[in-house]
């Protein structure tokens, strides 16, 4: 059995980050990242960060990298911003069907973001995604951009 409280107070978490639309009130931001690509480098910061709070490096994981990017494509397909994904999916949903036997899990999302180091930032400054980035019980991460959306996704294996 999966460990139940882990899962529910990350997924009380799961919050999703973005800027005031740009002047004009024009759309997020133009594509940086060309659907389909993953960006999956930490920051020194996030790292650091980490470390100093005494949790365990992050590990990427190729099957949340697939997964962010899956999410982060299908955001950019069809503007639906959101952790709710194709069929009304979860970030629960998603991960468990790509075959990742998850004990707790997280998602960050952002939209009109530049880049990578961007995404970070705003996350690593907002106190939600922080406490997501920073928590002890992630180990593996997936991270992916398109077209200026920005998905992670934070998870520790069964």
């Amino acid at each position: 059995m999966r460990l139940v409280l882990p899962a529910l107070i990350a997924s009380l978490a799961l919050t999703a980050c973005a800027p005031a639309p740009a002047p004009g009130g024009g759309a997020p931001a133009s594509a940086v990242t060309a659907p389909g690509r993953t960006a999956s480098a930490l920051p020194p910061e996030l790292t650091a960060a980490r470390a100093r709070t005494g949790a365990p490096p992050l590990r990427r994981a190729p099957v949340l990298d697939a997964v962010a990017r899956r999410h982060a494509d299908w955001i950019a397909a069809t503007g639906a911003y959101g952790h709710r994904g194709a069929g009304g999916s979860r970030a629960a949903d998603r991960v468990s069907a790509a075959g990742y036997c998850w004990g707790a899990l997280g998602e960050n999302i952002a939209y009109g973001i530049p880049s990578r180091e961007a995404a970070f930032a705003g996350w690593l400054a907002s106190p939600a995604h922080r406490r997501n980035l920073l928590m002890p019980g992630f180990t593996d991460y997936g991270l992916a951009g398109a077209e200026g959306y920005w998905v992670m996704v934070l998870a520790r294996p069964c």
